[in-house]
């Protein structure tokens, strides 16, 4: 029931040089994020990939939906971040010092709806959890991300202003929109690691992401 699971299942050859726990896996996402990763049949291809993540020259794009109006239309968040110190499974914002490193996020927003937002996010670093923390670190927490954001799922009677609440029928207020934070890998931009030439992947919105949107735009409205 595994991502690692099922490549194992359909290749004969995978690389191994990010364990066995993770064959062939070059880029990972977060467990309930969506989306594009990368992944190498053989140790010499997974390690060219991975200089090109560590010279920072793969471009990725994420979409997310966050709880909110984000302030500007578009910035970069700069921040530093290491382990939670209470609570081990979460990352944190902190200051520069031991176990710290540097997190870097751009972000530009697409719409906005009444009490939230949706982003297009472009890490620069790839850091466990980056975006979920600047997001949370924002005030502006990924819609459905239990971790860092308190819920792990949003309902349609969520997204519905009071001012337009009778137009929900009783029946449909606990209609789910999605059960996994809102946040979705689109694309992902490296070069060919034999020969050199760009290549761009893209994976289009899931359901529940596109659900979700789809009654924002309907019941939130745009709010400019």
């Amino acid at each position: 029931g595994t991502l690692a699971g099922a490549l194992q299942f359909h290749f004969d050859e995978l690389s191994d040089a990010a364990g066995q726990l993770r064959p062939g896996i070059v880029h990972r996402l977060d467990r309930d994020t969506s989306g594009v990763l990368v992944v190498a049949k053989n140790n010499q291809v997974h390690h060219r990939l991975s200089s090109q993540f560590e010279r920072r020259e793969v471009r990725k794009e994420y979409r997310a939906i966050v709880w909110g109006s984000v302030e500007f239309d578009s910035d970069y968040i700069e921040t530093w971040m290491r382990v939670h110190p209470a609570k081990r499974e979460k990352m944190c914002v902190c200051g520069p010092g031991e176990n710290a490193r540097e997190a870097v996020t751009f972000y530009q927003v697409i719409e906005r709806f009444h009490g939230f937002t949706s982003l297009a996010l472009f890490p620069r670093t790839g850091r466990t959890h980056q975006l979920r923390v600047h997001m949370q670190h924002l005030g502006h927490p990924i819609a459905a991300d239990r971790l860092y954001g308190g819920r792990d799922e949003l309902k349609l009677s969520d997204v519905v202003p009071a001012s337009r609440a009778d137009e929900l029928s009783s029946s449909r207020r606990n209609d789910l929109l999605i059960a996994r934070q809102a946040l979705h890998a689109r694309k992902i931009e490296f070069e060919h690691p034999e020969g050199g030439q760009p290549l761009v992947f893209e994976a289009p919105l899931p359901e529940d992401f596109q659900r979700t949107l789809e009654a924002l735009e309907k019941y939130a409205g745009e709010c400019r």
